[in-house]
């Protein structure tokens, strides 16, 4: 019995043996070709182990230590097959993957969505409605009503008295040639005293002396050389040069008077505003000075030239002001509820609605966005990264000017995780756009397949991360020190500090050496340094808190952006912090401080907001 299952199982064994010899025939000659006849591995053979940073991909080491540029510990990239083939900017995931990350994905939609745009500015004079008062004729003013500006008049009020012997000369002659052209005499006679009176009274028109006036004049007991001027206009009195006892001339200025029933607002408008304005829309106004709605206007002008200064345009309102709550020189802030048809003008009840996905769908870095889109023939969720073409953004949406298609899925929630895991999967993400869709080839335009393999790398060059020499660091560490001397001025209600600093961080601006940066970097230090230059530019200028406050959100963005672009470390790390009540649904802004220091309302809600990302000091500086 023993001896016969000792004999089967060697049996057993020359069988297994030979069915393994039968498949070495078989499939040698495929897993050598597989091996590939250009010497590449094959594909049992283990490849080698990379190494990377999760914070930057770029880094590719073939043994562990740490990141040269952050000192994070490297991770091991991930070596599976899509991996060693190049890569697609894809991701497959299963279902409880999904679940586990949070993932959520909305649909890619054509709508109007709404943006309200925040503008501050000043009310100005209506100048249509503004009368400048001349003196007609040479005289003397004799005596003053109106002793100041500022004074409150109806129309016809006597404002002044002028004296005048030529008026007294020029009622004679008007007088005696009315009576002798009454008195009996020859048809000459008569004709000659007719024209000698209508010239006279002529003259006196010219003088502005209406005709009622001028027969009341005729008619008088005596003729007389005072004549009073009087209000053409309600209004108030805005410029007096007029002084009893002064001599004047023809042409002279004496009053001017401006109707305030109707007053101009003008708002300044950023040119990242202009694109939601237009002439006729309806603009919401309110004061701080004011407890009380003033009410609305409408947009008359938008001015087609920026201020070079400030880099803003200026929005003209025309505003009804029955009350006259609105006075020259009271700072207003103006909304604008505002919409973009697909052409990206304003909307109107014609226009066709835009593509727009959720503001937490694109990854943003530099000058790209990228966003995941989920596959919906896949099987399981499969989610391909593509880079898009953003509009501007309205309130929690941006506009798609390219790149995407109505009713497509886009990650909405858990993006950032599906990017990380692309990195260390050594897959292009966002800080590595090769292999990913470009707009052009989801709008089914024809594309050249070597024009391809050179954009992704154009791209990822403009977006950084840059390196820079000490002279550059240097520049960018002045900049950082005066916006956050900035920010602290505004946190500690201090709006003449806030102007020095923001000076201050213009001339810092200006300073940065930018010389030795390769072309790449340079254009972007270029595009950064004038938005950064226009928004503190804009603080400088903008006299109360409140509007030195309105470009900080702007400043603040561009700056954590360009900190990012040229991988910037200081001394100290710089902390970037969110207030939900800023802004239109939030802002941003920069700060050395663990503890909240809110710059957009300081003393009043000093604590708001919350800490959502660092940049830590260098290794050995900072906290």
């Amino acid at each position: 019995m023993i001896m016969a299952g000792i004999i089967g199982s060697r049996r057993f064994v020359l069988a297994v043996l030979a069915l393994l010899a039968a498949a070495v025939l078989l499939l040698g000659p495929a897993l050598c070709e597989r091996g590939g006849e250009n010497g590449s591995p094959s594909s049992f053979e283990r490849r080698s182990a990379v190494w990377t940073c999760a914070m930057h991909p770029q880094i590719r080491l073939d043994k562990p230590g740490q990141c040269p540029i952050c000192f994070m510990d490297l991770v091991e990239a991930a070596t599976d097959d899509a991996a060693a083939a190049g890569g697609a900017a894809t991701l497959e995931l299963t279902p409880e993957a999904v679940a586990l990350a949070d993932i959520a994905v909305a649909p890619v939609e054509r709508r109007f969505v709404e943006r309200r745009v925040g503008l501050a500015g000043v009310v100005v004079v209506d100048q249509g409605r503004v009368r400048r008062l001349t003196a007609w004729f040479p005289g003397r003013i004799d005596s003053l009503d109106v002793v100041g500006t500022g004074a409150v008049v109806a129309a016809g009020d006597r404002l002044a008295v002028l004296y005048s012997p030529r008026l007294y000369a020029a009622q004679v002659e008007l007088r005696e040639a009315l009576a002798a052209a009454g008195s009996a005499g020859t048809e000459l006679m008569r004709r000659t005293a007719r024209a000698t009176a209508e010239a006279a009274r002529e003259r006196l028109l010219r003088w502005g002396l209406a005709p009622e006036r001028i027969d009341a004049l005729a008619a008088a007991e005596r003729p007389t050389d005072r004549l009073p001027v009087l209000a053409p206009v309600g209004g108030v009195v805005l410029d007096k040069p007029a002084v009893e006892g002064m001599e004047v001339v023809a042409g002279q200025t004496l009053f001017e008077v401006a109707d305030l029933r109707r007053v101009w607002i003008e708002l300044d408008a950023y040119a990242s505003d202009l694109p939601w304005l237009r002439v006729g829309q309806r603009v919401e106004l309110k004061t701080d000075a004011i407890a009380e709605p003033i009410g609305s206007g409408v947009v008359a002008l938008i001015d087609p030239v920026l201020d070079p200064v400030r880099r803003t345009a200026v929005v003209r309102i025309e505003a009804d002001n029955p009350r006259g709550l609105l006075r020259p020189g009271l700072l207003v802030k103006g909304t604008v509820a505002a919409a973009l048809d697909a052409g990206g003008v304003p909307a109107d009840a014609d226009g066709e609605p835009p593509l727009v996905i959720p503001a937490t769908a694109p990854l943003l870095t530099g000058k790209r966005a990228v966003v995941y889109v989920r596959d919906p023939d896949a099987a399981t969720p499969r989610f391909s990264g593509r880079e898009v073409l953003l509009g501007p953004r309205a309130g929690d949406h941006y506009l798609v000017a390219s790149g995407l298609r109505e009713g497509e899925q886009v990650v909405v929630e858990g993006a950032f995780k599906i990017d990380s895991e692309m990195q260390i999967r050594a897959r292009p993400s966002m800080m590595t756009a090769a292999g990913a869709e470009s707009p052009d080839t989801v709008r089914g335009h024809g594309h050249h397949p070597a024009a391809d393999a050179e954009a992704p790398a154009a791209v990822s060059s403009a977006a950084g991360p840059f390196p820079v020499g000490v002279e550059f660091r240097a520049g960018l560490d002045r900049v950082v020190a005066s916006y956050l001397g900035l920010q602290t001025a505004l946190a500690a209600d201090d709006p003449v500090g806030a102007s020095d600093a923001a000076g201050a961080l213009a001339a810092a601006l200006a300073a940065v050496d930018a010389a030795g940066l390769a072309a790449s970097a340079a254009a972007a230090w270029s595009d950064d340094r004038e938005h950064l230059a226009g928004a503190a530019a804009g603080i400088a200028a903008g006299g109360a808190l409140d509007y030195m406050r309105l470009p900080l959100d702007v400043l603040s963005d561009r700056l954590w952006r360009t900190l990012l672009r040229f991988d910037y470390r200081g001394d100290e790390t710089i902390r970037r912090f969110h207030c939900p009540m800023a802004g239109e649904g939030g802002a941003d802004w920069l700060q050395r401080e663990l503890l909240t220091a809110n710059p957009y309302y300081g003393s009043a809600m000093l604590r708001c907001g919350s800490q959502t990302d660092t940049i830590p000091a260098i290794a050995g500086g900072g906290r």
